[in-house]
């Protein structure tokens, strides 16, 4: 150690205590090694990170961004990519075909003006899809009248973002559509269960009224066979006056008892 550090201290001042305090930050620097700035491809657990933090915050998702441009495609990649997003590319409308099927994307962000299929072709053909039914479709274009927007609606799609792009703007967009398509997948687990729920309900209840027919008519015919033998009691003349009075009161209950078991059908 001392020879690393006396030729530092050549041409200095080399007393004794200069000496020791050199080779005391000599051993805190080999002790201590400097810390290196983490390497570049870590940014891409940031998102990760944060949303594992944020519950709120959108898991990672795959976007295809389909665009014959290739700032536009650098543009959007760069951006979505600093989100945490996975991001592929297609320059064309077959392309962005082929690519949809095997890579099975969250989002799709789709130019208008392409030179094989155009946006509109290539959006109704994802809808014809099985997976592509509940995609959000974002449609990128220049042209800014209501015709290209109401065939974006028309064909499907479900945003419409005016170039040049704004990266916030992208983001902000590209994100709501995921949103959205959580909360739509969400509302129809929710409306399966509930319907599931409702019909069970709805054969209990079936079920029910079906043993409570068959409980009623078994007890109806013991109580009406009670009544009429207190009426036969009572057209009895020859029976004193205390059986004709316990007969009515037989009477009355099973008349009772009888409104009670036909209560039970309403």
């Amino acid at each position: 150690m001392l020879q690393d550090v006396y030729p530092r201290l050549r041409g200095a001042d080399a007393r004794p205590s200069t000496v020791r305090k050199a080779c005391a930050r000599s051993r805190t620097q080999a002790s201590y090694p400097r810390i290196r700035a983490p390497a570049r491809g870590l940014h891409c657990h940031r998102s990760a990170v944060m949303a594992s933090r944020d519950p709120d915050r959108l898991a990672p998702s795959k976007i295809l961004v389909v665009d014959d441009n290739e700032a536009n495609r650098f543009l959007a990649k760069e951006t979505l990519e600093d989100e945490g997003h996975t991001v592929v590319l297609a320059t064309g409308g077959l392309e962005a075909l082929r690519l949809f099927e095997q890579e099975r994307p969250d989002c799709v962000l789709l130019d208008v003006r392409m030179p094989d299929l155009d946006g509109f072709q290539v959006c109704e053909k994802l809808r014809a899809m099985p997976e592509g039914k509940d995609t959000p479709i974002i449609f990128l274009t220049a042209l800014r009248d209501v015709d290209t927007f109401d065939r974006a609606l028309r064909v499907g799609g479900d945003d419409f973002l005016n170039k040049p792009i704004h990266p916030a703007e992208l983001v902000v967009r590209v994100e709501t559509s995921l949103k959205l398509r959580q909360l739509r997948t969400s509302l129809r687990t929710h409306y399966e269960l509930f319907k599931q729920q409702r019909d069970a309900l709805l054969r209990l209840q079936l079920e029910k009224e079906r043993v409570i027919a068959f409980v009623v008519h078994d007890l109806k015919n013991p109580v009406n066979t009670v009544d009429l033998n207190a009426q036969l009691l009572l057209r009895d003349r020859s029976l004193p006056a205390l059986v004709h009075d316990a007969a009515h009161q037989i009477r009355a209950a099973s008349r009772q008892l009888g409104r009670m078991i036909l209560n039970l059908l309403d």
